[in-house]
């Protein structure tokens, strides 16, 4: 491989059409979602479109001083790493219809009147989204408390969906659409709205972190084109990524549904991808280096997330991957779409008769258990989980998720992975008696958890256990 080439191959690629592509240029192939262009973040844009992006929000945020964001996957994780770093004292994000996680957040709010809900949304129509962003009206209801991040040509669909009167901006600081979800930090005002608001509104500060940041940009290049140096000859790659400088479970799930979303369950590729903040033996891993020289806990994230997309763009290169598609999480929409509203209801296991089942079938003999809880589970539950399954299971490497975000981050692996165990756990509440939503709105959420929970499990239905807990 050819870095120079290619890095001109990508440049090609950012501002021309596929069609006047030259065939020797394959990012027409791995980097076009069909026609759609999806490499507009290789290129950080000009601070004097951030600046003007950011002026127009300052108008409808001047008098705010709590921010809700709501987004799934690409939309949201992103922001969770910002807000971890400990200076978004008034900052939230929801990414559960589980009414106590809506509860939650809404038992915090200050001050209603000055509070500023941020829905992100590409295509604007995401199902969670919309039914997180309706049910934060019930308590709101007041349109200076919404604002709907998206696509341009997604805008007319706000319309549709009874958010006419609603103030909108583009994702991307130019209004181009060029931009995947998993790619969006740190180049949009995904990323650049909540570090602005960390920044108290502050221009001048943001301005001096975004030349900072893009100084190392050629260093990050440099880096990324090594790290995959090492690992291209691979057919399956175990990678193994410690982040010690603030990383968080936001974090974790951004780097996550980067790898396993753009390289996992491709025909002639195999990956899995785990990430702590600190260092862990697993059997047969490659460690990937994530020791940055950026000076700046805020140059450090951004300068990580665009060295990770570069390495992530360089090894499906030489892989000849399509990195910007996700066409297997079409497959639990689908199921999702068709699903009648007499669904199966799901078992209700206790740990032990989970663990027999396990035990007694040839799910056992698989190499990850994964699971994905359909509801907003306390800390003490998540606890007991980790160390139960660390102890009944101690040759399995497990991880535990939430869903639907879980959908949106690493479904498309998923798909065609035969290496690992999804426990897919159903909501066990059939109602929820909430103090800020509505008793059918409340409903509405839950109902959808289940529907989307065994959406999926249909789908993966080979490799899957679905149940509830008795908890």
């Amino acid at each position: 491989m050819n870095k120079e080439k290619i890095l001109g191959f990508l440049k090609e690629a950012v501002s021309s059409e596929k069609s006047s592509l030259s065939s020797e240029n394959i990012f027409g192939e791995i980097g076009f979602d069909q026609s759609k262009c999806r490499l507009g973040w290789f290129i950080p844009p000009d601070f004097s479109l951030i600046e003007k992006a950011l002026s127009n929000f300052l108008e409808v945020a001047k008098d705010k001083e709590e921010f809700i964001f709501v987004g799934m996957g690409g939309s949201i994780n992103g922001i969770k790493a910002l807000i971890s770093l400990g200076e978004g004292k008034n900052f939230y994000t929801l990414d559960s219809l589980d009414p106590q996680a809506i509860e939650e957040v809404l038992s915090q709010i200050k001050n209603p009147s000055k509070t500023l809900v941020i829905s992100i949304s590409k295509s604007a129509t995401t199902l969670e989204t919309q039914l997180i962003s309706r049910s934060l009206r019930d308590f709101f209801n007041n349109e200076d408390n919404f604002l709907w991040l998206s696509d341009p040509s997604s805008f007319e669909k706000l319309d549709k969906l009874n958010w006419q009167k609603i103030r909108r901006f583009p994702i991307q600081v130019n209004s181009g659409e060029d931009i995947g979800g998993r790619f969006s930090c740190p180049h949009t005002l995904i990323f650049l709205i909540p570090l602005f608001l960390i920044f108290r509104k502050n221009l001048e500060k943001l301005k001096s972190f975004w030349t900072n940041y893009t100084a190392y940009r050629n260093y990050l290049i440099d880096k990324a084109w090594q790290e995959v140096e090492k690992v291209k000859l691979k057919d399956e790659l175990k990678i193994f990524l410690e982040i010690n400088r603030g990383n968080s479970l936001g974090l974790s799930n951004w780097i996550r549904q980067l790898f396993q979303e753009s390289l996992g369950s491709k025909d002639s590729f195999w990956v899995k991808t785990i990430v702590e903040n600190s260092k862990v033996f697993l059997k047969d891993f490659i460690s990937l280096d994530t020791e940055l020289n950026i000076e700046g806990k805020f140059e450090y994230l951004a300068g990580l997330m665009y060295y990770l997309q570069l390495f992530i763009a360089f090894l499906s290169y030489y892989k000849k991957i399509n990195f910007v598609n996700q066409p297997y999480v079409e497959v639990y929409k689908k199921e999702l779409k068709n699903l009648k509203e007499n669904f199966p209801q799901s078992l209700l296991l206790s740990l032990e008769e989970l663990k027999d089942r396990i035990n007694n079938s040839s799910f056992k003999e698989l190499e990850f258990i994964d699971c994905i809880l359909y509801f907003w589970p306390s800390k003490e539950l998540t606890e007991k989980l980790k160390n139960y399954f660390s102890q009944e299971f101690p040759d399995k490497v497990f991880s535990l998720f939430l869903g639907s975000d879980w959908n949106h981050h690493s479904y498309q692996s998923a798909f065609k992975d035969k290496k690992s165990l999804y426990l897919i756990v159903a909501p066990f509440r059939e109602r929820v008696d909430s103090k800020f939503l509505s008793e059918e709105k409340a409903s509405e959420n839950l109902t959808t958890l289940r529907k989307i929970s065994y959406a999926t499990f249909k789908t993966l239905e080979d490799k899957a256990l679905y149940f509830s807990l008795k908890i």
